[in-house]
């Protein structure tokens, strides 16, 4: 009688335990996937998991791989490449596990991540960050409980969050450390990708790019948190102070500093401004680029073509990439003041003279101090350089 009445109870407590022994192990596998928040050295966070190294959630991508497969990756390497440090990238990418640790085999290993504490299998789901919520899952892992039937109130299930995962980075690039902004700068970052084949360079670190806003700012979605870096690849770049008009205010005139390791070639330029007014001559570094001579002047958005093209001769000094921890849905980086980060090559002073009310006689000459202007520089390999000139001072 005693043993009839005790067998629920050891039943029950069996069960218990089973159910604690999965919890844990669901966090233990969190922990694999994302990393220990709670590791630091000198006051920056060690530990970015699977997805800080890999870029990707275990087994995305891997067609071979179904379900809860995908997780062996977590501690197994496979066809992975192995972790390795980049200089030139600021940032190490590649597997860096057992992102589990148990002791024993890599069965037990295998075992711990493939089965729960009820010796069901995991079911595994991941999802593509793009278009989802910073409160929908991008990744969960699903015991079928107990009762071993999935899809019911009796499943524990582990839900990883897009907000703990993935983030949006964001910043400013400024042409000093005043933080004047400056617009049409590329901007890089650098993260790993496990779906990509390992380079002897960089191994499976790649690259996006965007430019800056006409405010400065750059931002790049659904990165994964863990460190990465950033560069800009500056060209011609506004010098701070240096825009204003002469001649009663009928001349502009401002200076670019070409911020590019190498030469830069500009082969044409456009000047746009708000006001109905037209000039007559344009300079670039002394070289007379267009004289209308007085006649048929230029109107906002014109492309005037530089040839033969003016070089500006670069700095010879490659840009340092900025390095990052991504751990916030909404990751901001520091300012990038462009003359405080990088060498500079040579400055050009540019002149914009002969404003008038018309393109052509008569007219009168008109005043262009704060008048924004936008210029922009054209290069032979496609791309621009732009820069907002506001002259608010006479010389």
């Amino acid at each position: 009688i005693l043993i009839g009445a005790l067998t629920p109870f050891i039943f029950q407590q069996l069960q218990s335990a089973r159910r604690d022994a999965t919890l844990e192990e669901l966090d233990v596998l969190k922990n694999a996937v994302l990393g220990d928040a709670r590791k630091m050295q000198a006051g920056r966070r060690t530990d970015f998991g699977y997805l800080g190294d890999m870029g990707r959630l275990p087994g995305d991508g891997r067609a071979d791989l179904v379900g809860a497969d995908k997780l062996k990756l977590l501690v197994i390497k496979d066809t992975q490449a192995l972790y390795a440090f980049f200089q030139a990238r600021g940032i190490g990418a590649g597997w860096n596990g057992p992102y589990v640790t148990a002791g024993g085999s890599d069965d037990l290993l295998v075992n711990k991540v493939l089965f729960d504490g009820f010796l069901n299998q995991y079911q595994y789901e991941i999802r593509d960050p793009a278009g989802l919520t910073d409160s929908d899952f991008v990744a969960k892992i699903t015991s079928a409980g107990p009762n071993k039937v999935s899809g019911d109130s009796d499943d524990i299930i582990l839900q990883i969050l897009k907000r703990e995962s993935f983030a949006t980075v964001f910043g400013l690039v400024a042409a000093d450390p005043s933080g004047q902004p400056v617009q049409g700068i590329p901007v890089t970052i650098f993260l790993p990708d496990a779906k990509v084949a390992p380079t002897p360079d960089f191994g499976i670190i790649v690259q996006t790019q965007t430019l800056t806003d006409a405010k400065g700012t750059y931002q790049f979605s659904n990165i994964p948190f863990g460190e990465r870096s950033l560069s800009i690849a500056p060209k011609l770049v506004l010098a701070p102070n240096s825009a204003k008009t002469v001649n009663n205010g009928g001349d502009v005139q401002f200076t670019v500093t070409n911020f590019s390791a190498s030469n830069v070639d500009i082969v044409s330029v456009t000047v746009t401004f708000k006001i109905t007014a037209f000039f007559d001559v344009l300079k670039v570094d002394d070289i007379t680029v267009v004289d209308q001579g007085g006649k048929n002047l230029i109107g906002s958005g014109v492309l005037i073509p530089v040839s033969p093209a003016i070089i500006v001769p670069g700095s010879g000094v490659t840009f340092t990439p900025v390095v990052v921890q991504v751990d916030v849905p909404r990751t901001r980086v520091k300012d990038i003041p462009i003359a405080g980060s990088a060498a500079s090559g040579t400055s050009v002073l540019i002149e914009i003279n002969g404003f008038s009310s018309a393109s052509n006689p008569p007219s009168k000459k008109v005043d262009v101090t704060g008048v924004a202007f936008t210029v922009i520089f054209g290069h032979s390999d496609a791309t621009q350089s732009t820069v907002t000139v506001l002259p608010q001072t006479r010389g």
